[in-house]
């Protein structure tokens, strides 16, 4: 049976790869690879590519050979896939034309296509000789090579899923948003750089080059974290720390650095970073340190500036940095410097290579139309010649020229005459005058809207994020049918190809040149209003439509907490996370961007004319606050997302945003509450921190100290109508006698007996019943605890001729404890990750109820017991005959837990009215 089992594992491995492989694939590249089903084929068609591509016939001669030999190697292990796949054949077919398409891919690139070779030339010696296994396998069915072998097919389904990886990764590399790097191809060229230079220090020791560091600037990144000067230098500084970390002089530069007396200080300052970075290189010379797009850092000046500083005390040290033209260097710096500006012609051939494939396609597919006198080279050259050397504006221009909404004559048009169209800002004048064309109405709002996230959020937006985000309506709840279907697909089409998505799937701007142009070419300084329905890129109105946003998810679509219920197993906040995809960000930044749009509103100079939309979103704000319900359930999601100390805004931030807007103002008010809430958050004890990071759920509970007076907060009590009886069968001829409602709202306590001989009454002859305890969930329906018990009855007991009957029951507040005649049962709750769990503890005859006065002339007076919270005092309430007079007899039990059958007494007697 294991064996068996463990050959199905093989084969769904098989085939569940083959799968996802297949999926992942573009529809022209599954084609081709379609195309080449056996080694033999994929070797002609790789000997084919190589005459077409290259000049040199050494060079051919050796790559064809290198791809025979790779072959050779790779044969017998699909022949012997195939004995134990016997009835997919396509496995290896699929490799084969994999292989086929990857040699294509790369053919462009001299030297990648030379690292493919070889990194599966290196893969094919490392395989085991699979041509040995053909000679045992010869003969044998699929079926019994499977169950014979199970190792040898689990090693070659393993095998199998790692090549189509390789392949997977060099197809998505060379495929797509890898074919052309926005702007010049900075970045491309600074990777290529480092990745040189680290292979020079590998193979060429004696090279008198030590070490390598890097920094990418980033300025696409909305949170800012790598843009800043410090953030730069402390990389910088931890790379050389982490290659001189055996030296121990690294460890005395920084003793050296420190303050000779304990400040108490836990982190570095700025300036001790830099310092240490400074006296680290002097004592590692011959180091290169190389930052890509300097000109997107927050302070370019000061960090030129630091560099010069390094530059001068480390001669033995280079430093390379790529930026655009408008880098100012200092003149002391450009003495120093030797300025390479990249030409538009050096890498014309690379653009050439990305454009042609494009054309061919638009032309095959009849969409472009040539005259008869024009080649597709001849087009190529055109647009190449255009780009200006330009990777970003050919991509753009490219996905322009592909809108499936142009004419062939205008297609043509295009194409005849790119100069209109020439550097950025033609193209992304173009393309949004495209967008305006082609959308209309409710199409452009969502198109501005998507803009708007990228442009303002706080941190990069996933893209299922942004699909509810721009579905959200500032002023009602998240409707799905308001979401944009196949969103991943229409969202590079609806933008122009001006947003991209990552591989970590969120969502930015191709180039941050593109949030530049938004920003100077949408925004009217002079505005005095909010208009959802044109394009306004000005930060005032970004930062006003995400706070709207934030807040109309808090109070109109986040679901009411708590999201975990009292006695249920697990939370159901992971369910909420996966409907409502944007909780996490509007949880985590609301209140921030609430005080970017206060900032923005601050600088504004018309400040007093956006006077009604700061009066709207503060007492949205206020509505949100004063609401505890809702309010209280963003606390709990704020516990849930382990947010509680990073969404507060600074002290200083909050009391600045309360004095520039005046009391009287919504908005002031609004940051009034956020301050108390704050204040309120820091009091919470360091005990229930940690508690609440375990059970959030628990904000709810009114035993919660820190919050147990405030108004902001509110407790949980909901409840709901529900046919108990009807929904648990308690048995055959079972009477319920006493039901009791947990404090929550989510328990309920239900005391049921049972006449003996299945009677449906209880007669002066029934000497016992037999009684049944139970706790039922409200939430899951479930049965939480169960107990069954044997009562005596008096025989003075009162029964009706109509079969009225009275038994003396009774259940404390927390369900824990319920006193049955004169029996007493008590229980324990315990709580784990998987829930709560009920335990009977004990259960006690009560002796002082037995021979209670009022259990001897019973049928004379009316009764009643309580049974207050943890059974430590019991209540007997009982009518004078022919008076108004009530009699109340109190037992306590001082030990409470110990002794219930031995009480403290003291009777009372009064009259109610």
């Amino acid at each position: 049976m294991a064996k068996n089992g463990t050959g199905r594992e093989a084969s769904a491995i098989f085939a569940t790869v083959s799968e996802e492989f297949k999926k992942s694939l573009q529809g022209e590249v599954w084609k081709k690879i379609s195309d080449y089903q056996d080694a033999d084929a994929m070797l002609k068609g790789a000997a084919d590519l190589l005459r077409k591509h290259s000049a040199q016939p050494s060079k051919l001669r050796a790559s064809i050979a290198a791809v025979d030999r790779i072959a050779s190697r790779w044969r017998p292990y699909f022949n012997v896939v195939d004995v134990f796949v016997q009835s997919n054949p396509e496995y290896a077919a699929l490799a084969w034309g994999s292989l086929r398409v990857m040699f294509q891919m790369a053919s462009n690139f001299t030297t990648l296509f030379q690292k493919i070779e070889n990194m599966l030339l290196r893969m094919a010696y490392n395989l085991p000789d699979f041509s040995n296994f053909l000679q045992v396998l010869g003969g044998r069915s699929s079926q019994q090579v499977t169950i014979a072998f199970p190792r040898l097919a689990k090693a070659l389904a393993y095998i199998y899923q790692d090549m189509l990886e390789f392949c997977h990764r060099v197809c998505k590399l060379l495929t797509g948003s890898g074919n052309g790097k926005p702007g010049f191809g900075k970045t491309t060229l600074a990777t290529l750089i480092i990745d040189h230079l680290k292979n020079h220090v590998a193979t060429s020791p004696h090279s008198g080059i030590k070490h390598v560091f890097y920094y990418f600037f980033d300025r696409r990144d909305q949170m800012s974290q790598s843009n800043k000067v410090t953030d730069a230098i402390r990389a910088l500084l931890s790379q050389v720390i982490f290659f001189r970390r055996h030296d121990p002089i690294v460890l005395d530069i920084a003793s050296l650095v420190r303050p000779w007396h304990d400040t108490g200080q836990q982190v570095a300052s700025d300036d001790e970073v830099f310092a240490m970075l400074q006296l680290n290189l002097l004592h590692a010379p011959n180091c290169i340190m190389i930052c890509d797009g300097v000109d997107e850092c927050a302070d370019p000046t000061t960090f030129l500036q630091k560099l010069d500083s390094l530059a001068v005390e480390n001669k033995r040290s280079r430093f390379i940095l790529l930026g655009r033209p408008i880098l100012k260097l200092h003149s002391s710096l450009s003495e120093r410097c030797q300025l390479l500006g990249l030409e538009p012609t050096q890498n014309l051939n690379d653009l050439k290579q990305f454009i042609e494939p494009k054309i061919e396609e638009l032309v095959g597919t009849g969409d472009l139309i040539l005259p008869g006198n024009t080649s597709i080279v001849d087009v190529v050259s055109k647009i190449s010649g255009q780009a200006s050397g330009m990777f970003l504006w050919t991509r753009l221009f490219m996905k322009y020229l592909e809108s499936p909404s142009f004419s062939l004559s205008a297609r043509w048009r295009i194409i005849e005459d790119p100069t209109e169209f020439g550097g950025l800002h033609n193209i992304f004048h173009a393309i949004f005058e495209k967008i305006q064309k082609d959308y209309q109405g409710p199409a452009r709002i969502n198109i501005r809207r998507a803009l708007q996230w990228v442009l303002g959020a706080s941190r990069p937006l996933h893209i299922n994020e942004l699909r509810n985000a721009i579905g959200q309506e500032p002023d009602r709840e998240f409707d799905e049918t308001n979401a944009i279907p196949n969103f991943e697909e229409a969202l590079g089409v609806m933008t122009g190809a001006l947003l991209e998505i990552t591989e970590h799937r969120t969502v930015r701007l191709i180039h941050h040149t593109v949030g530049d142009f938004l920003v100077s070419e949408f925004s009217d300084p002079a505005a005095t209003s909010v208009d959802r329905s044109i394009w306004d890129f000005r930060p005032l109105v970004t930062q006003h439509y995400i706070s709207s946003v934030c807040l109309a998810f808090l109070r109109f679509t986040m679901p009411e907490g708590p999201y975990r219920k009292p006695f249920a197993h697990a939370s159901i906040f992971p369910r909420v996370r996966r409907k409502f995809p944007l909780i996490d960000f509007v949880t985590r930044y609301w209140i921030a961007h609430l005080v970017k749009f206060s900032e923005e509103l601050r600088c504004s100079p018309h400040q007093e004319d956006y006077h009604e939309i700061a009066q709207e979103i503060g007492e949205n704000c206020i509505s949100l606050i004063r609401n505890t319900e809702r309010f209280t359930s963003w606390a709990e999601s704020m516990w849930y997302t382990q947010c509680e100390e990073t969404v507060w805004p600074s002290e200083d931030e909050m009391i600045a945003n309360m004095r520039l807007n005046s009391d009287e103002s919504a908005l002031g008010k609004a940051f009034s509450l956020i301050r108390w809430a704050y204040v309120e958050h820091n009091r919470i004890p360091n005990a229930w921190r940690d508690e609440l990071e375990k059970h959030p759920e628990k904000i709810w509970l009114p035993s919660l100290p820190a919050l147990s007076n405030t108004k902001l907060v509110g407790t949980a009590s909901d409840a709901s109508i529900s046919p108990i009886i009807d929904r648990w069968k308690l048995g055959y001829s079972s009477i319920v006698i006493l039901t009791r409602m947990s404090a929550t709202g989510h328990a309920i306590g239900i005391v049921s007996i049972k006449p003996p001989g299945g009677k449906d009454c209880v007669s002066k002859e029934d000497p016992t019943v037999l009684a049944t305890y139970q706790i039922h969930s409200l939430d899951f329906n479930d049965v939480l605890f169960e107990t069954t018990f044997e009562v005596r009855l008096d025989a003075t007991r009162y029964v009706s001729e109509e079969g009225s009957f009275s038994i003396d029951a009774s259940i404390s507040e927390g369900l824990l404890e319920i006193v049955v005649e004169d029996i007493l049962i008590k229980l324990s709750i315990h709580g784990n990750t998987s829930g709560f769990a009920f335990q009977q503890t004990s259960k006690t005859e009560l002796d002082i109820l037995k021979h209670h006065r009022s259990f001897y002339c019973r049928s004379h007076l009316s009764r009643k017991i309580f049974l207050g919270y943890g059974a430590e005092l019991l209540f007997i309430m009982q009518q004078v005959q022919g008076s108004s007079h009530w009699i109340f007899d109190v037992f306590q039990d001082s030990n409470c837990m110990h002794d219930p059958s031995n009480p403290n007494y003291w009777n009372v007697y009064m009259e109610l009215l």
